[in-house]
């Protein structure tokens, strides 16, 4: 089954598509298809692959493995592959998101919904507690979504939309902390998939779901912090009836890394990928669950 994690925000924002033609040859599609990377996504770069003048090797070589960006599927190539340490292009820029899920939270233990371990087994293409091996493509899409996980082949599609540079909020989906978003929405569907659970959401507007765009909608399992221990996002209880107590959504999971990212982390995070992930928890918690999600990034967190 195929999933496509939709733009948040397509009910408010001007929805734009990739000025490509089919004259144009692949690395030119790539080029119009990459706006330059952003403030944030350079302060990043410039913190955590500072030091290494730029270009962390090794941290490249790490992660390209790990998320299995560009190592068995060859999509990549035309979007920035080969220039690996070009901060203006795709790939680039999915290492920066990398780099913010892996070192961007102060793993408070009292606070924080999950630990930076949780998120990091998530997000990675390579087989964990939470999912089975998958395969990450990217495709030149110019419909809404920004990534999608297929089921059936066990693959997650980055898009075109992942990188657009204009948005209700004059960020749009070209920031760090949303291509981080999406890794942890998408994973969360192979984490549906290994175990058993449909990897669909609802259509919108549904309840209190009030975006109105085909598999805009989850349903929201509140539950408090102490819920899930750090390292234990991937467990999930239930009822004696099969009713799920403590259990996550794609919505839900993302939302809450948002907020994390939004409250706690490291003070080198540049304020306006907090800034951005604060707004991004708050439009999914009263605009995509079904259910009243009685919570707000920024409201004191249940214990």
């Amino acid at each position: 089954m195929m999933f496509k994690r939709y733009n948040q925000l397509i009910s408010a924002a001007i929805i734009l598509v990739c000025p490509l033609v089919v004259a144009m040859t692949e690395e030119g599609a790539a080029l119009a298809c990459s706006p330059s990377a952003t403030l944030g996504d350079r302060q990043l770069r410039d913190w955590f692959q500072g030091h290494k003048n730029g270009c962390w090797e090794e941290f490249y070589l790490w992660g390209y493995r790990a998320y299995d960006i560009g190592l068995t599927d060859d999509s990549w190539h035309p979007w920035g592959y080969h220039q690996a340490c070009d901060i203006d292009r795709p790939f680039a820029k999915t290492m920066v998101s990398i780099g913010l899920i892996a070192y961007g939270l102060t793993d408070d233990y009292l606070q924080q919904w999950h630990s930076t371990g949780d998120y990091i087994s998530l997000t990675r293409a390579t087989a964990s507690r939470f999912h089975s091996n998958y395969t990450t493509e990217w495709r030149n899409y110019q419909g809404e979504s920004l990534g999608s996980y297929n089921s059936f082949s066990n693959t997650f599609t980055h898009t075109c939309k992942m990188n657009e540079g204009f948005g209700t909020f004059g960020v749009g989906n070209n920031s760090a902390v949303i291509r981080a978003g999406v890794l942890v929405h998408e994973s969360w569907h192979a984490w549906q998939d290994k175990h058993g659970y449909s990897v669909a959401h609802a259509d919108g507007p549904l309840r209190a779901c009030t975006v109105n765009v085909e598999g805009a909608c989850d349903a929201f399992w509140p539950h408090a912090v102490s819920a899930f221990d750090f390292g234990q996002l991937h467990t999930a209880s239930f009822t004696p009836t099969g009713t799920p107590l403590d259990f996550h959504t794609p919505y839900q999971v993302e939302a809450e890394f948002y907020c994390d990212i939004a409250e706690l982390s490291r003070v080198e995070v540049p304020p306006i990928e907090r800034d951005r992930a604060r707004l991004e928890s708050n439009f999914l918690l009263a605009s995509t669950f079904i259910n009243v999600a009685p919570y707000r990034c920024g409201s004191t967190r249940p214990w």
